[in-house]
């Protein structure tokens, strides 16, 4: 009787621990399959066009799918992944779309997304007004220019006094709002000395501090004008023309004979650039979209770069046997003369002695010049000069500033070369533009007396 008894007791507490110390998780039931969805969602527009993000879920792929706009069918396709990307164009600038994406299940039966809405970029004013300022006696020269704010702007140049004297010259000045303030950046030469003399580039960093180079010579100081230190460039195989970077940790240096220097904050590398063109410009958006370009005036040789992880890479060379030939099909035949990208895995930007080229870039790192009539964006009729600069704070607001005093603005449909300015120029050296994008400086050599000269430019809405 008693074993009887016992038997099951044992038996129902064996069942109950291996209930408690089992590590399997309970049953949570049978699966249930996921609900079929699309989503629609807006990611970017231009003044004409919108990319639009679609993802699916729970449909059986490849489906039918229809892009709606304001109710209207405008594109049908076949979707063959989760999630891809969807680009709405022939739009109107400053206007307002909705869309909605239907997926086809059955003969009869339909998945309709969301409804997005979105606006387009309007256009930029064409009007301007200018003025300028002059800067030294005859035989001064502005070379470059740095916009901090609307009561910062920097020049570098020569600035020469009259009568001129080497005592009383200046490489520098600052407009603070109100008036030019000039100052002397002592620079290190060969012979270890520092000396007061030409500064060809500058360029103002994301933390505040302005970069000033010329010839071997580098430098960093403060906004101030007071020098926190000077480093001799020795990992130069060229004289300074061009400097940008991330921070003042993080700069490029491009000169002549190709050269191309890194500065990490203390110390200078000569990077490998594959050339001997003078580089004339740089500019970048993170460290492994950084890009430079330059020209011989002597052979006519011409090169455009592009830095990747492993270094730089010549992504195009000009062959001077195709002067005056028109890139009709392939990528501009003459002088790569200005770079610029807005913001990573943007558009590149490139000015030729063709005018200004668009440049779409792709992730396998292949680059393809984009020359249908509807994606290329030329300079505007008749360019008279390669451009030196394209500065940029949208899609419609771009400008391009050239030799021979050319200045144009592209509104995001159309250009416009800016008229009325001082006909007696003798060559732009550089342009910058402001973070609103309402205004800019030009600086160079302008006027019969050969004066450094600043064109103030204000867009006027």
């Amino acid at each position: 009787m008693k074993t009887r008894f016992i038997l099951p007791v044992l038996f129902l507490i064996s069942f109950s621990l291996g209930s408690f110390t089992s590590c399997k998780e309970p049953s949570s039931g049978p699966e249930t399959e996921a609900k079929d969805s699309l989503v629609l969602k807006f990611k970017e527009s231009d003044l004409t066009s919108a990319i639009l993000f679609l993802h699916s879920s729970g449909v059986t792929l490849p489906a039918s799918v229809s892009l709606y706009r304001n109710g209207d069918s405008v594109q049908t396709f076949l979707l063959h992944r989760a999630d891809t990307s969807l680009k709405d164009s022939l739009l109107s600038p400053s206007t307002s779309y909705n869309w909605q994406a239907k997926l086809r299940k059955t003969a009869s039966s339909f998945l309709t997304s969301n409804t997005v809405t979105a606006r387009t970029i309007d256009t930029t004013s064409h009007t301007f007004t200018w003025k300028l300022d002059t800067l030294g006696a005859a035989g001064s020269v502005l070379f470059d220019v740095a916009i901090v704010n609307d009561t910062c702007v920097w020049v570098v140049g020569d600035i020469k006094s009259q009568p001129y004297s080497p005592v009383d010259r200046y490489n520098a000045a600052m407009w603070n709002g109100k008036a030019w303030k000039k100052f002397r950046f002592l620079l290190e030469g060969f012979n270890g000395f520092e000396s007061v003399h030409d500064l060809r580039t500058i360029f103002y960093t994301a933390d505040g501090k302005i970069a000033v180079a010329s010839g071997g010579s580098f430098s960093i100081h403060q906004l101030d004008g007071k020098r926190q230190f000077t480093k001799y460039l020795l990992a130069s195989i060229g004289s300074s023309t061009k400097i940008w970077g991330t921070t003042s940790s993080n700069l490029f240096i491009v000169g002549t004979n190709g050269s191309i220097t890194h500065y990490n904050g203390s110390t200078f590398t000569l990077m490998e650039s594959g050339t001997t063109v003078n580089l004339q410009d740089v500019w970048g958006t993170s460290d492994n979209e950084v890009w430079a370009c330059g020209w011989n005036e002597g052979d006519g040789r011409s090169v455009l770069l592009g830095k990747y992880s492993s270094g730089w890479k010549i992504i195009n060379q000009s062959d001077p046997t195709n002067w005056g030939k028109y890139p009709s099909d392939q990528q501009p035949t003459d002088v790569y003369s200005a770079v610029w990208q807005s913001k990573p895995g943007d558009s590149l930007w490139v000015g030729s002695f063709w005018g200004v080229f668009r440049r779409g870039l792709k992730v396998d790192d292949r680059f393809s010049w984009d020359c249908r009539v509807k994606n290329i964006d030329q300079f505007p009729p008749d360019p008279v000069a390669a451009p030196v600069r394209i500065r940029s704070t949208g899609k419609n607001n771009i400008w391009v500033a050239g030799r021979l005093q050319t200045l144009a603005h592209f509104n995001g449909l159309t250009w416009r070369t800016v008229s009325g300015l001082p006909v007696q120029s003798v060559y732009t050296t550089s342009f910058d533009l402001s973070k609103n994008g309402k205004w800019g400086v030009m600086t160079g050599c302008f006027g019969p007396e050969n004066t450094g000269r600043v064109i103030w430019l204000t867009l006027i809405n």
